[in-house]
């Protein structure tokens, strides 16, 4: 197992886990995923097993103490040196799941 950041070479894996993750209506999409990377890709991290994306943490940092919608649709809003991490979403394929990847 590897814990690495996000890098534009990881979007497509990013966006097929969150895929398989979300429903279609909930789930971010790839354009959204290089928009969230290119903000704030070092707040993300990605579990590998071996080459494959199994989960991934991310959420970027901002002065407001409440997560609002507006900050899932709009990167630019990471402050890199903000008081609060937020937690956008907790991301473990369906076949990886009950094994403490997610702890």
């Amino acid at each position: 197992m590897k814990i690495t950041y996000a890098e534009e070479k990881d979007i497509a894996a990013i966006a097929a886990a969150e895929a398989a993750c979300f429903p279609p209506a909930e789930a971010a999409t790839e354009h959204e995923f290089v928009e969230r990377i290119k903000y704030y890709g070092n707040h993300f991290w990605l579990l590998y097993d071996a080459d494959k994306l199994i989960a991934f943490v991310d959420g970027f940092v901002t002065d407001e103490p409440d997560l609002t919608d507006a900050m899932y649709e709009n990167a630019c809003m990471h402050n890199e040196n903000g008081a609060w991490q937020m937690i956008f979403g907790v991301n473990t394929l369906p076949e990886y799941r009950k094994r403490g990847h997610a702890c």
